[in-house]
């Protein structure tokens, strides 16, 4: 849920801040992977997708992006068995390697941008002169970046002058906001 705080003056700057709740990467080691009843082979199929590649897809079975780290329990097989992850084989012979622990990540759906710039300059609170200002503004950047939508940004009425895209051209009057602290989210 967004919380909207009023305008505020201090020692001549006034911002409006707009703010959702934050977001973080997440990373989570798993010892010993299962995959079923067994442990997680090291390769993803016969001598093929080993390390790596197996990692990533049991992080992406997992709804993660993929493995960041990852280590080998080499010939484990024959006291525990493990499983392919592509075909679902075990392997049960001792020279079956495992895991030890893969590390799996998953990015932020949100990133916070700071005095965002254009053309080295500043951003400017409207996309056009006195149009498109506030979310819509802001919405525009987050999608240059790649992103969706802005979910939270911070409104500064204070140097220095921002950039207005619609117009190309930097404003220059002293009643000029600018964005700041934009929060963008991913679809």
């Amino acid at each position: 849920m967004l919380k909207r705080f009023c305008l505020v003056a201090f020692f001549g700057v006034f911002s409006s801040l707009v703010v959702a709740p934050a977001a973080f990467a997440e990373t989570q080691t798993i010892v010993k992977p299962m995959y079923g009843p067994n442990r997680l082979d090291w390769c993803r199929d016969w001598a093929v997708g080993c390390g790596k590649e197996a990692a990533d897809a049991y992080c992406k079975s997992l709804g993660y992006e993929n493995a960041t780290s990852f280590s080998e329990a080499a010939d484990i097989g024959a006291f525990q068995p493990t499983r392919l992850i592509g075909t679902g084989a075990v392997c049960d012979q001792p020279f079956c390697d495992g895991f030890k622990a893969i590390t799996c990540f998953k990015s932020s759906p949100m990133k916070v941008f700071n005095n965002p710039t254009y053309k080295g300059n500043r951003l400017d609170w409207c996309r056009d002169w006195a149009v498109g200002c506030g979310q819509p503004a802001a919405d525009a950047f987050c999608k240059k970046e790649g992103f969706a939508r802005a979910t939270a940004f911070k409104i500064i009425y204070a140097p220095p002058m921002p950039w207005v895209p619609g117009a190309s051209s930097v404003c220059n009057d002293p009643g000029c906001a600018r964005l700041a602290d934009v929060m963008c989210v991913r679809p």
